[in-house]
């Protein structure tokens, strides 16, 4: 049964570590789990000797780490930890298994974190194990050279260091949680309500108040910190004091994507600022009909207008902000994107339905059926890479292979997992709404309300500022599956002892 007493029963259980390697009833989840992530590691890496690699992303975070960039176009985190890893190795191999091995120690530490405090049933123990060690998206997520891993790694960890928090606080673990909490931040701005949830978390605490009021304070004069860093770094490279260029030009992507449906006769004067932008993107609008030549204006909602050269943002873009050659293309691209937040957020908030409609809605479909996107293709579906991946990792040469016929034969098994995840996801939802019939113990309402807030609050970031991928949901997928599995495990008592 749920351990609900409030004498702190569960401390007979020790530490965690005592917990997971010396509890008899670990053991075959501990041995199955080694045996597990050692095999997987073992045949993927020998069907895929080399690391893959995202085409735009990956080789600009090798640039940037090369360049020990102190800002650019992504969060700097992830290169600064690519640069510190290559100081102890420079093989891909061997990055490529530290950040598979992390990712699987941060997920079973979650969840034997959930088995230490909550008394399971086997069968969902069992189940909870297997899928989370045999997840066939972790083995690609660990071998691309990208963000996703790490982040979600640090994820994991700072959402199970604050269970911890919850119920056996120490300061040792405020401090190392508000240090996790500021490295997710750092590697990608999604964490930038991670703070939130840490604030609930605190409130359910039994740590002294001074400690707590001390812990938040650390991490929130350190975020502040960094945020006023990039500003003045961007203000230095570009002239704007701008955090992110990228939210700028993902805002004005976004609101595109609800103004083309705008009808001619509905449009609304905009500002005199953003007239002659204004003015070629609704030229786009009416001359790029056609299908096959412009095929990113019959996608819902995606990210095609930040990123193609024939869109009217990259089109104003080139006429209005790279006439002078001497100014490189990331200062002009970047101090473009305060126009483009504002002008996006004008649209959005003068045509709310249509945003509603087409953007809001089709990122929610894909919330529950995301995308598998760049995982989809081993190394984005080129058989090369280039110069600067080949000299960070010492590459003989250019190319890389594989050694199976199918480079994309790993495919099948994520085309499975992505329906599962649907079916994770609205289970979730079912499960979570049955639990107002039931009476929750108060012992529970701690862990169901944080990972509930967590998955709702990751949903509502996601689908209205966030592009939705496989790669970019795991985190929220990760808390929904195992969340699922307690709750089911919670009503299915309750039932029988009724």
């Amino acid at each position: 049964m749920f351990i609900t007493d409030n004498t702190l029963a569960y401390n007979k259980n020790g530490s965690l570590i005592q917990f997971v390697f010396r509890n008899p009833q670990n053991r075959p989840y501990v041995v199955f789990s080694i045996i597990a992530i050692i095999t997987q590691i073992s045949i993927y890496k020998y069907f895929y000797p080399y690391a893959s690699f995202i085409m735009g992303d990956s080789y600009c975070y090798v640039g940037q780490a090369a360049l020990n960039s102190q800002i650019d176009t992504y969060p700097i985190g992830y290169p600064m930890f690519l640069r510190f890893f290559s100081a102890i190795n420079s093989s891909d191999d061997v990055l490529v298994i530290f950040q598979y091995l992390l990712l699987q120690c941060s997920a079973l530490g979650f969840i034997f974190t959930i088995f230490y405090f909550i008394n399971l049933h086997k069968f969902s123990k069992v189940a909870i194990v297997v899928i989370t060690v045999l997840n066939p998206i972790f083995l690609p997520l660990a071998n691309t050279i990208s963000s996703d891993n790490f982040f979600l790694s640090l994820s994991l960890i700072w959402i199970t260091l604050l269970i911890w928090i919850i119920y056996l606080p120490t300061l040792k673990l405020v401090v190392f949680h508000i240090l996790i909490l500021f490295f997710a931040f750092i590697v990608r701005y999604n964490a930038l309500f991670y703070p939130f949830i840490t604030i609930i978390g605190f409130l359910f605490s039994k740590e002294k108040l001074r400690i707590k009021v001390v812990g938040l304070l650390l991490g929130f004069i350190m975020i502040i910190s960094f945020i006023n860093y990039n500003r003045q770094k961007y203000y230095e490279f570009c002239g704007r004091k701008i955090f992110t260029p990228f939210s700028g030009w993902l805002t004005a992507n976004n609101a595109l994507y609800a103004y083309r449906y705008v009808p001619n006769e509905d449009h609304l004067k905009v500002p005199e600022k953003f007239k002659k932008l204004d003015d070629e993107v609704r030229i786009f609008f009416d001359t790029a009909r056609n299908p096959i030549r412009h095929p990113e204006n019959y996608i819902l909602a995606y990210h095609d207008y930040m990123w193609l050269e024939r869109s009217p943002l990259h089109v104003y873009f080139l006429n209005n902000y790279r006439k002078d050659s001497t100014i490189k293309f990331n200062a002009a691209w970047s101090a473009i994107s305060p126009l483009y937040k504002e002008y996006g957020s004008w649209l959005i908030a003068h045509y709310p339905i249509k945003f509603a409609k087409y953007v809001l809605l089709p990122n929610l479909f894909r919330w529950f059926l995301p995308p598998i996107e760049f995982l989809e293709k081993y190394n984005s579906g080129l058989s090369y890479v280039p110069e600067t991946i080949k000299e960070w990792f010492k590459y003989k040469d250019n190319n890389v292979k594989v050694n199976i016929k199918e480079p994309n034969f790993f495919q099948y098994a994520q085309n499975l997992y992505i329906k599962l995840v649907c079916n994770i996801n609205f289970s979730f939802f079912l499960v979570s709404i049955s639990l107002v019939f039931f009476k929750i113990p108060q012992f529970l309402k701690p862990i169901f309300i944080i990972l509930i807030v967590c998955y709702l609050t990751n949903l509502f970031f996601s689908v209205y500022a966030s592009p939705i991928a496989l790669r970019f949901q795991m985190f929220p997928i990760q808390i929904s599956t195992i969340l699922s599995f307690v709750i089911i495990d919670f009503i299915f008592k309750n039932l029988s002892i009724q």
